[in-house]
């Protein structure tokens, strides 16, 4: 509500859109794991980490937000 009312209205609409997609995404691909058998944890981590960077600078790249914390971030 915070960002609705200081950012501007683009912003809150491609944030709210990101938040869905993601809510959707994170649902499709949480099986992933047997599909894809990794069994090396430091290797999951290390994965994990490179997906998450690269999905967060595509978003702070489009000049939205993930929600939560990010809003922080962009301003």
């Amino acid at each position: 509500i915070l960002g609705f009312i200081y950012l501007e209205k683009s912003f809150c609409v491609f944030s709210l859109i990101n938040m869905i997609l993601f809510s959707i995404l994170l649902g499709l691909t949480q099986n992933i794991g047997d599909i894809i058998p990794v069994n090396d944890i430091l290797l999951q981590s290390v994965f994990g980490g490179i997906l998450a960077g690269i999905g967060s600078g595509l978003v702070f790249r489009t000049k939205s937000s993930q929600g939560g914390i990010h809003i922080i971030v962009v301003t």
